[in-house]
């Protein structure tokens, strides 16, 4: 199995996540004329154990794909078990209560079909994907595992090793770990501040009987959305409607009530480790909730600031002055408020004149606002890069079913050209002084304190913390 531990989930997602902003030049901007936004058909249906099936067809090639989310993330894991929920997604296809781990492999194989779980903050994608001549053969393969798992000692221990192996190399990895870094520092003390893979005192501490009982909870039908794509006809659809309408339900599961919190001023934090041959930087500070009302207002904003190769923080920091090889600024909507964060590395002699000039470019950017040539460049590229978020139907039931884990409607997706087109450069403005906050940024580096320290104190002073 592929399990990738991705808190990042910035990958083909692009009216949800990052667009990248091409030009502001308006002179460059070209106006196609374009028929309105139509979605695919598709049907919703939920069974009575409240498990929900979205089917999307496409008898273009002979295939067919099963996408399940299951409302289970980093957000729900107990403080003190960091890495449970990625655990548990690991172990998936680790054997079930009827089939070892090599015979699920192999089953898998023999009908040229793949398993995989995505773990991220909010949620837990299993995937898998075949040749559709074997869809009875997939749907009772696919049902096994993700209803029938049996968690057992031997693979939990050989999973955990392999996860606890993997923390230990992460600080060898810079940026990644830079990343954590600053995820720990913005989320102190909430879930979103652990690593994806988890923690070595979480994962060490965690129990079969954990992982048993973060299953029982999450893995549940009235939890989980199963979008079926592909070619299919109307028995395997029964067939589906059966195999799952198996899976017991469980009581519904609240939100988890994490508080997040945030300081009044910004924190400027060195952590050190010898032999480091350049800077990471990372800054940022709490960002928005998916649902809140400027989420597409601040998305086109942060287009203009850092969301692309000539964006204002790259054109500065990069083109003019020669200081990093690349900047970029992002703003990730989650559940609870995300993460608004500026990404970039620098030589170590320049790495204090990195940071002040990117905090320059960031406080003009909130003070003077946008301009209306900019927008216009931002709201073309949004609308003209949105088809490619959709054009296949797999990447049309991820938006769908990540849209539905957010509580959003599935309208965002036919008005989505319509509201950009909207957007003024008031607005735009007006959400990037609520939520940008140069005075609340929390400054990481990630670095060899003896390169660098001294230059950087120039800035003000550094908390410093040794890894080795």
């Amino acid at each position: 199995m592929n399990v990738n531990v991705n808190l990042k989930v910035k990958t083909y997602l692009l009216l949800l996540f990052l667009v990248p902003l091409l030009s502001c030049s308006s002179a460059e901007v070209k106006r196609e004329t374009r028929t309105a936004f139509q979605l695919r058909p598709y049907q919703e249906e939920t069974l009575p154990n409240g498990l929900r099936l979205l089917f999307i067809k496409d008898t273009s090639l002979p295939r067919l794909s099963f996408q399940m989310m299951v409302r289970a993330g980093a957000l729900d894991e107990p403080r003190d078990l960091a890495g449970l929920n990625a655990l548990v997604a690991e172990l998936m296809d680790q054997g079930t209560k009827t089939k070892s781990a090599t015979q699920i492999a192999e089953d898998f194989a023999l009908i040229g079909a793949e398993f995989q779980a995505n773990p991220s903050e909010d949620y837990t994608f299993l995937t898998s994907s075949g040749i559709a001549i074997y869809g009875k053969e997939l749907v009772s393969l696919f049902a096994d595992v993700v209803t029938q798992p049996a968690f057992s000692p031997a693979e939990i221990h050989r999973v955990k090793a392999h996860q606890l192996a993997e923390i230990q190399k992460a600080q060898d990895e810079p940026d990644s770990f830079a990343d954590e870094l600053l995820a720990k520092e913005v989320f102190p003390d909430h879930p979103y501040g652990y690593p994806g893979i988890g923690t070595k005192e979480g994962l060490q501490k965690i129990k079969r009987e954990n992982i048993l009982a973060h299953y029982g909870k999450f893995y549940r039908p009235g939890q989980a959305i199963l979008a079926v794509v592909g070619s299919f006809d109307e028995g395997l659809v029964h067939e589906i409607r059966e195999r799952f309408s198996r899976w017991e339900a469980g009581p519904p599961v609240p939100p988890p009530a994490v508080a997040q919190s945030e300081s009044s001023k910004g924190t400027m934090k060195l952590i050190s480790k010898k032999g480091l041959q350049q800077t990471q930087i990372r800054m940022g500070h709490l960002g928005i909730r998916r649902v809140d009302p400027d989420y597409l207002s601040l998305r086109a904003g942060n287009l203009i600031l850092g969301g692309g190769f000539y964006s204002r923080l790259n054109q500065r920091v990069r083109d003019d002055l020669a200081l990093t090889y690349g900047i970029f600024s992002s703003s990730d909507a989650r559940a609870d408020r995300g993460l608004f964060e500026i990404n970039t590395a620098s030589r170590n002699e320049k790495s204090a004149d990195t940071i002040q000039e990117t905090l320059a470019v960031l406080k003009d950017f909130v003070e003077k606002g946008v301009n209306d040539n900019e927008v216009t460049a931002a709201k073309t590229l949004m609308i003209g890069q949105f088809p490619s978020a959709i054009e296949t139907v797999d990447r049309l039931a991820t938006n769908l079913l990540i849209l539905r884990r957010y509580g959003v409607a599935d309208d965002y997706l036919s008005k989505y050209e319509a509201n950009v087109n909207r957007l003024t450069t008031a607005e735009i403005n007006d959400s990037i002084r609520r939520h940008i906050r140069p005075g609340q940024i929390n400054t990481l580096v990630y670095a060899d304190r003896d390169q660098v320290l001294r230059a950087l104190e120039k800035l003000g002073p550094w908390t410093v913390e040794e890894i080795h």
